[in-house]
């Protein structure tokens, strides 16, 4: 495996090669400057690097602008990007994580550390490309099961599920403390996945991000999908949207794109949203019992309506 770490600091880099080289597999590479790296990414097979390890603040082009390029070529939709600087402030993590960050390590940092990140984003990346591989190969997209995670390009502020488990823990402490976690679900998912091909369901799940995003413009928030139909946004508590108006601009952009008659639908397709998860505490593996907490509001909130919809025709049929 090869790996590309990006730093203007010489002392920096060499300390990085040393400690890579000691405690992973990767064969390390180094460049200086942005430029200096897209000189290297350009001269060598698209395929060459399995990570990149980039600090945020260089002169020219900088780490956060260097990962967008990466993420926007194309050529690295899946490859792990950590971020390693000295910035610790909530808009430098969340603008690193929607320029396509992996991960983000805040220097001072443990040397034990730098091995622990790169072995999860390594495991992410493998896992991606499992589920990309077993396809067979006559979809023009994988045929996504239905709690896979879907990845989504070019969308603004959606992340990877594996950034946004990453993310939470890089807040500094009063900024996540101050955030919530919503879980905005796509009501009759299931049905809706048993009848669409590979192509329809990851279309929907597109369709529905961009709908999410342009629907909290303005907010500071990330956005990424956990799967069964389900996306989280984390949001600064401070600064919330109305649920049900939320879900009405997500249902109605979701009707002026058409994205019902993609799926062969006459029905429209509808989103609803659950309760405000706030993250109270953190503690080692807390994190994703918040993120699934929300999922699960999400998801009742769906069920209900649902129920309750069966209940008012099966009424209406009685009464008829």
């Amino acid at each position: 495996m090869r790996m590309l770490v990006v730093d203007d600091d010489t002392v920096m880099l060499a300390l990085l090669q040393e400690i890579i080289r000691a405690t992973t597999s990767y064969d390390v590479l180094t460049a200086g400057s942005s430029e200096e790296a897209l000189d290297i990414i350009n001269s060598v097979p698209a395929d060459y690097f399995d990570c990149f390890l980039l600090d945020i603040q260089m002169p020219g082009m900088n780490g956060v602008d260097l990962c967008r390029t990466l993420r926007k070529s194309g050529l690295f939709p899946f490859t792990p990007i950590v971020m390693l600087t000295a910035m610790h402030e909530k808009r430098d993590v969340d603008a690193a994580f929607s320029a396509g960050a992996t991960d983000y390590i805040t220097k001072p940092f443990e040397i034990h550390e730098i091995k622990i990140r790169l072995d999860h984003a390594q495991r992410r990346v493998a896992q991606l490309e499992a589920a990309r591989a077993s396809d067979d190969g006559l979809h023009a997209v994988p045929n996504y099961g239905l709690f896979d995670f879907v990845p989504i390009f070019d969308v603004d502020g959606v992340v990877d599920y594996a950034a946004m488990e990453n993310y939470l823990p890089s807040l500094p402490k009063q900024s996540r403390n101050g955030s919530v976690i919503l879980g905005v679900q796509i009501r009759s998912v299931e049905a809706l996945h048993a009848e669409a091909t590979g192509l329809q369901f990851s279309g929907l799940i597109e369709d529905t991000a961009e709908a999410l995003s342009d629907a909290l413009h303005g907010y500071a928030c990330l956005i990424s999908y956990a799967g069964n139909g389900t996306f989280l946004v984390v949001i600064e508590s401070g600064h919330v949207p109305n649920r049900g108006l939320l879900a009405d601009q997500v249902n109605l952009a979701l009707q002026k794109q058409g994205t019902h008659l993609t799926m062969n639908r006459d029905t429209q397709i509808r989103v609803i949203c659950g309760e405000f998860v706030r993250l109270t505490h953190f503690e080692t593996g807390s994190i994703r019992g918040y993120m699934q907490d929300a999922q699960d509001s999400a998801l009742r909130a769906a069920t209900e309506v649902e129920r309750n919809l069966e209940k008012f025709w099966f009424m209406g049929q009685v009464a008829h």
